[in-house]
């Protein structure tokens, strides 16, 4: 997700919780870029991540919604929210955000759970071992998620699509989630892209990534008429 980092400055995540997505990357991002920022609306959440951070961290932790983002207009070349969506009563004012401030030709990065029934099975299962976390608000609560086509038809309302990944299949997951290895990562990972060119096995992954490209202020304009 992070790999288009390199030449753009500033990155904004938003829904950045504790920082359990964004803590470990905060080394390699800084590395590429002038400023990262996160922002969540939940107070609490933020001074946990806060806490997190290491010494010295050039982050930015912001109390903030996604529906009223406390910067100004182009302030972004990247912008992702991971697993953030979902919890959002009204996806198009999000995007619409998104749009506001981001830059013409910025990239923006949306991971969702994908909207996937099948998956309740291996999710009651290895959650009664433990190994699977279904506390309520997480991405992964059992029954969310957002159907394909509504993901789609949302986001291209306001930006290109540029591509469309699947990850996270039945077997890769499952095996991922219950052997912490990073063999076994690089194998899980090697296997989702073989499974995802499958039309058919797409059905079986858990989560959807969406990369959008926001096109030049006019064209955006055109399209939202």
């Amino acid at each position: 997700m992070y790999t288009d980092i390199i030449g753009n400055p500033l990155v904004l995540e938003i829904g950045c919780g504790t920082g359990e997505e964004l803590v470990p990357l905060t080394p390699l991002v800084e590395s590429q870029c002038e400023v990262l920022t996160g922002i969540d609306v939940s107070r609490e959440m933020v001074k946990v991540a806060k806490s997190k951070m290491p010494e010295g961290t050039r982050t930015q932790l912001v109390v903030a919604s996604a529906f009223d983002l406390p910067f100004k207009e182009r302030a972004f070349d990247v912008i992702s929210c991971v697993a953030t969506l979902h919890h959002l009563p009204d996806l198009k004012s999000a995007l619409k955000e998104m749009d506001r401030v981001c830059k013409e030709w910025g990239t923006i990065y949306i991971e969702e759970r994908f909207s996937n029934k099948f998956l309740d099975v291996p999710n009651n299962f290895l959650s009664r071992f433990g190994v699977h976390s279904k506390q309520k608000g997480s991405p992964h609560e059992l029954g969310e998620g957002f159907p394909l086509s509504r993901l789609l038809k949302e986001s291209s309302g306001f930006f290109k699509i540029e591509s469309v990944e699947f990850r996270d299949f039945v077997g890769t997951w499952m095996i991922g989630r219950t052997l912490r290895s990073k063999k076994l990562a690089k194998l899980c990972f090697i296997t989702d892209k073989v499974l995802s060119k499958i039309p058919l096995l797409r059905r079986f992954c858990l989560h959807v990534c969406l990369k959008l490209r926001k096109t030049s202020t006019l064209e955006s304009q055109i399209k939202r008429e």
